[in-house]
């Protein structure tokens, strides 16, 4: 893998709506390198819309090293390049499978590297079958938990809200913002969730389109978490935003690397 530098960002001013969005990407095309990011208002917020997918995020102390992916359905391969990354822990942000099959399958994959890996459920997954899949082959369950490393709180919440798939793990919004609340006090945190926020780059599946949660953007808002970590929009995946002081990304099957 190539190394990979922190990145720089080029202010455009647009205006804060889809077709501002579309807008900025064309620019961004055509004026920055493929190492640079765009930024730009988005209701009142500077935030940041990369050209290639961010894999390395420099934190301040840079000792400890947070890999989180999402999104795998299967894919093996993928999959076994993440676990041939060095990193001090492992974070399976949902839906290794697709609605439910064939978690043992990439659960074997994960097993070389033990018990520095969490997992949390996507919505493609049951809560029960994560904790049946971590006591099986040694991984600790994050969904509702949080742990300590490198000098900061790693929390973590699976599921999406409501989708028009009925897949086994959906929380309403309501459950969702009361679930988070738990980790509110928590400083300096770090927020690992499945579902993106609402109306960012990171839940936009089409120009436009946006199927995130307003409750974890409201959570951002209001705790700004120094990162945070998402998946479930599979067409955002390796975007990132800053809301506020919160670096936000949407990982995907790609990875991002936290080093804090």
């Amino acid at each position: 893998m190539a190394p990979l530098r922190r990145e720089r960002a080029l202010k455009v001013s647009v205006h804060a709506t889809a077709g501002g969005i579309r807008q900025l990407m064309a620019t961004a095309e055509s004026r920055l390198r493929g190492d640079e990011d765009a930024e730009f208002a988005l209701n009142g917020r500077k935030v940041a819309v990369p050209v290639r997918t961010l894999v390395r995020i420099s934190g301040d102390n840079r000792s400890m090293r947070l890999l989180v992916f999402s999104d795998i359905h299967g894919d093996a391969a993928a999959l076994e390049r993440l676990v041939g990354i060095e990193a001090d822990h492992y974070v399976a942000a949902g839906d290794l499978c697709t609605f439910s099959r064939g978690m043992d399958a990439m659960c074997s994959i994960l097993e070389r590297r033990g018990g520095k890996v969490w997992l949390l459920p996507g919505n493609h997954e049951h809560e029960s079958q994560i904790e049946v899949a971590c006591r099986t082959y040694g991984f600790n369950p994050l969904h509702g938990r949080s742990f300590e490393a490198g000098g900061y709180h790693i929390a973590g919440l699976g599921y999406s809200n409501p989708t028009p798939f009925n897949t086994p793990g959906e929380y309403s919004e309501a459950e969702l913002g009361a679930r988070l609340e738990a980790f509110s006090e928590l400083r300096p945190l770090v927020l690992i969730c499945h579902c993106p926020p609402l109306q960012t780059p990171l839940d936009e599946a089409a120009p436009g389109r946006h199927f995130g949660s307003a409750s974890v953007a409201g959570f951002i808002e209001r705790v700004q978490p120094r990162y945070f970590v998402s998946g479930h929009i599979h067409e955002s995946a390796g975007r990132r935003v800053k809301i506020g002081s919160t670096e936000a990304f949407n990982a995907g099957k790609g990875g991002v690397i936290v080093e804090l």
